[in-house]
């Protein structure tokens, strides 16, 4: 029985994982989960899962979850540090769902502590370069990405063999917009930029997704995850999402990892690895394959993605100044505090006014994104 735990269990990446543990009592324990502001969902977890440790980021939230949970023996924790201080505690498998840049502490946390982290959370790579990945492998902690197309990579990626690696091309779905123009892109509404066509995401990734600065920062996170130079990373553009990722060999083979999109594939993968947990899957039929579609990415209408790329060949500041505007801005846009297009035009705008400061440790990296956030306000005034 290998004991889990779920950081970030309310959300999407949280709940996929608990069905697939629901199929799978006989694998897994769940032992500790947080979450954020769904406390009623939060509860029936705890409670269905007979959970150990519930962690929840507001303390203003403690007396409202206890009241929930006073029939169970649960120990709770209200804290801005829960997730962190829960990721101190011994597991065979953690998954981390914390969205944003949060992730960043827990996931440090678990180095060493969990010995497979499933990593659903791109930020905590794309700010902190190699550091953390360096120090999984110093402790001894598999980190296996659970983003569909990191997956397919992790799956596809001969370590072995890594030197023999010629390229890596992530698959971009292209969001809601991909064939749209650039005027209607202009004027898109809330209600379009998260109506993502092909999967069923948190609000934020769907942003993400129609400005395209998921798949740049994906880039990013792929350079960091496999040590890769950044002209060793392309991206196609496949609406179907039916190929998740290519890996190419020098030998000119191409290798690809297929299947319907379905976030339980990546999970299951990391909770049973280095063996693959039986699941429902929609079966790949003939017409699924030959409909499929691939096409090269348009810079002009996702000016993001041209921006991501730039950065990826830049400093680990530069990507922490790229991906903490990218979260403050989308914020705004969720608050509906300014348009669309909006989003793009400001992070174009402040990415060149923003002072980047000089990465050499993990403090750096939280106090630069502490910094960033302080430069933004100043110049959203």
């Amino acid at each position: 029985m290998k004991r889990v735990a779920v950081f970030g269990s309310s959300g999407s990446v949280g709940s996929y994982t608990l069905d697939i543990l629901r199929n799978n009592r006989d694998k897994f324990e769940l032992h500790s989960i947080t979450g954020n502001s769904n406390i009623k969902k939060l509860a029936e977890q705890a409670i269905e899962f007979n959970a150990k440790n519930v962690g929840i980021a507001s303390k203003n939230k403690y007396n409202e979850l206890k009241a929930l949970l006073a029939p169970h023996s649960v120990n709770i924790l209200a804290d801005h540090d829960a997730a962190m201080l829960l990721a101190q505690e011994k597991y065979d498998i953690a998954i981390m769902a914390i969205s944003g840049s949060d992730a960043i502490k827990p996931l440090d946390a678990l180095l060493g502590n969990s010995k497979i982290i499933g990593l659903a959370n791109k930020e905590s790579i794309v700010c902190t370069g190699n550091m953390l990945v360096d120090k999984a492998k110093t402790l001894g902690s598999k980190i296996i990405p659970v983003d569909s197309e990191h997956s397919a990579i992790f799956q596809l990626f001969d370590i072995h063999n890594a030197a023999l690696v010629n390229r890596v091309i992530l698959t971009a779905s292209g969001g809601p917009f991909y064939n749209k123009s650039i005027d209607f892109i202009k004027s898109a509404t809330f209600e379009q930029a998260l109506a993502h066509p092909t999967w069923k995401m948190g609000a934020k990734i769907s942003v993400d997704s129609a400005t395209m600065m998921n798949k740049g920062l994906e880039l990013i996170e792929a350079k960091n995850l496999f040590n890769l130079r950044p002209e060793q990373l392309d991206i196609l553009i496949h609406p179907q999402s039916i190929v998740h990722s290519f890996v190419e060999y020098h030998d000119g083979a191409l290798l690809a990892q297929f299947g319907h999109p379905d976030m339980k594939m990546p999970i299951s993968y990391a909770l049973g690895y280095p063996e693959r947990i039986k699941i429902d899957y929609r079966k790949i039929i003939a017409s699924d394959l030959t409909n499929m579609t691939f096409l090269e990415p348009e810079f002009e209408k996702f000016p993001l993605l041209g921006l991501a790329k730039k950065t990826l060949k830049e400093t680990t500041g530069s990507c922490i100044a790229l991906n903490t505007l990218n979260e403050l801005v989308v914020n705004e846009f969720l608050e509906k505090k300014i348009s669309f297009i909006e989003i793009i035009n400001k992070i174009l705008k402040f990415m060149d006014k923003i002072t980047i400061s000089k990465i050499t440790s993990l403090s750096d990296v939280l106090d630069s994104i502490q910094d960033i956030k302080i430069q933004f306000n100043k110049l959203n005034r």
